[in-house]
Formats: structure tokens, sequence, C-alpha cells
């Protein structure tokens, strides 16, 4: 049995074809090659392994906020996230991060998930957050070190 074309692509060549027919200069050679590829858009195979290399990156970079963060308010500094701040306030310390950094966790294996549906999305939130959190760990250590001295 051969192989048939689509009905909507002999309906645009059909189209195309009439466009040409009215206008020539617009009629591609034929050694251009017409397929439209976005190189911006990342598929395959290493993709999904940046993908989980980036789950695994914002995971740890999680249980070290979480531990800085433990580390640094039992020392009796205040907590400057409002929703945080109030968790701790209605449950206590320990389960307070606790439950912040597991839903986080949870958003984040989400987000990685996402990936078996579309790359760009998650690979892009991913990098954000890794990003936004690689950038806390090293205000988070230098508040350490100077704590610790002190």
């Amino acid at each position: 049995m051969a192989c048939q074309e689509p009905k909507k692509t002999v309906k645009l060549q059909s189209r195309m074809s009439s466009l040409f027919q009215v206008c020539p200069a617009l009629t591609p050679s034929p050694s251009v090659n017409c397929e439209i590829r976005d190189e911006s858009i990342p598929s395959g195979r290493g993709d999904k392994m940046t993908l989980r290399r980036l789950l695994g990156v914002n995971l740890f970079l999680q249980v070290f906020d979480g531990s800085a963060s433990y580390f640094i308010l039992s020392r009796g500094e205040s907590e400057l996230n409002p929703f945080v701040s109030a968790a701790i306030d209605a449950w206590g310390l320990v389960w307070a991060l606790l439950y912040w950094k597991l839903l986080v966790c949870a958003l984040l294996t989400v987000l990685y998930l996402l990936g078996r549906f579309q790359v760009i999305v998650p690979l892009r939130g991913l990098t954000f957050v890794a990003i936004v959190y690689a950038s806390l760990a090293v205000y988070l250590a230098w508040h350490l070190l100077v704590s610790v001295s002190t």
C-alpha cells in the first residue's frame, strides 16, 4: 500500500502552487530545503538528561537552603519570607521548614515531569530556579560565615 499525503498537506500544496503561478519569483528552487526547524528548541535524549541534572541540582539546593535556614533561624535570626514566618509561628521551626521545602521539591518535580510533553518550558524554569537558589546559597554561606565568626 502506497503512503498517501494528508489532505491538509495537499490543500496547502495546491494553494502554494497557485501562489507560485501568480508570482513565479516566489517559486523555490529544487535545491532549497523548505523544512522549517527551530534550533533554539531542544529535543532529544540529551535534553532529558539536562532536565534530570537540573532537577538534581535544584533538589540539592533546596536541602542546602533548608539546612542553612534551620541553622540561621535556630540562632535567633528572623525569617524574611512572610509565608514561612507565619508557618514557623504556627507549627514551629522544623515542621514549617520541612513543609515549605517539601512543597517546593514537589513543585520542582512537577515542573520536571512537564518535560515529558515539552522540554523548553521546564528547562528554562528549572534553570531559573537553580540560578535563584544558587545565588541564595552564596548569600546564606556568607551569612553563615559571618554568624559563626561573631
